[in-house]
C-alpha cells in the first residue's frame, strides 16, 4: 500500500484546535535504519521527514527519531509521551536529530532505559524506552534512569551527571569509519 499521511487537524479537530493538542502520546514505533528510509518509503517522504518533522536536520537517523518528534508536536503545553523503540534512539545521528532536539525546545526526560534485552527469546534486540513532558516537571516528580533516581536525564538516557552539552568527537577518530 502507498503511503499516506494522516492530517490530524482534520482528522481530531476538536483535540488539536479547542485543546491545542494532545494530552498524551504512546507508541512503539516500527523500525527502519536510517539509510533504508528512502528505499522503503521514497525520496518525498523522507525530504517530508527530514525538512517537516525534523525541522532540516539531516543525517541517517532512524525513523523513530521522526515519530519522537512527531509525537511532541501534536503534545499540547503540558502533554507527555512515550515510545519503547530500537536502543538506536539514544545513539548517534538518531539521537541527535530526536532526543536532542527535543532537549534543546524544552523537552524533559522523566524515565528512560537506555537498553535492554528484549524479553523473549525469538527477538534478538535491544530495546530503548523513553517518557517525557512537553516543559518542565515539578521538582518532586521522581527522574529514572535505568531504575536509578536521577537529578536530570540526559539524551543518552542516562543519569545526567555535572556537564551538560552535546559529547564531542575524539580527534584521534577523525578518519574512522563507523557503520
Amino acid at each position: 500500500t502507498r503511503w499516506q499521511p494522516l492530517h490530524w487537524i482534520l482528522q481530531v479537530p476538536d483535540v488539536v484546535e479547542d485543546h491545542g493538542g494532545f494530552d498524551a502520546v504512546i507508541g512503539n514505533p516500527p523500525f527502519l535504519g536510517g539509510k533504508k528510509v528512502s528505499g522503503a518509503q521514497g525520496t518525498n517522504v523522507r525530504e517530508w521527514l527530514v525538512n517537516v518533522v525534523a525541522d532540516g536536520a539531516k543525517g541517517n537517523a532512524d525513523l523513530v527519531a521522526n515519530f519522537l518528534l512527531r509525537g511532541w508536536s501534536l503534545l499540547n503545553r503540558h502533554g507527555t509521551i512515550g515510545l519503547i523503540a530500537t536502543n538506536t534512539l539514544a545513539q548517534g545521528d538518531t539521537r541527535e536529530v530526536g532526543l536532542d532536539q527535543l532537549e534543546a525546545r524544552g523537552f524533559t526526560l522523566t524515565r528512560a532505559v537506555q537498553s535492554r534485552s528484549w524479553p523473549v527469546s525469538t527477538a534478538n534486540l535491544e530495546y530503548a524506552a523513553v517518557w517525557g513532558a512537553r516543559s518542565a516537571v515539578a521538582s518532586e516528580v521522581p527522574l529514572v534512569a535505568d531504575g536509578e533516581t536521577a537529578r536530570r536525564i540526559s539524551t543518552l538516557l542516562e543519569p545526567a551527571g555535572r556537564v551538560a552539552g552535546r559529547p564531542s568527537r575524539l580527534i584521534e577518530n577523525l578518519r574512522i569509519v563507523f557503520q
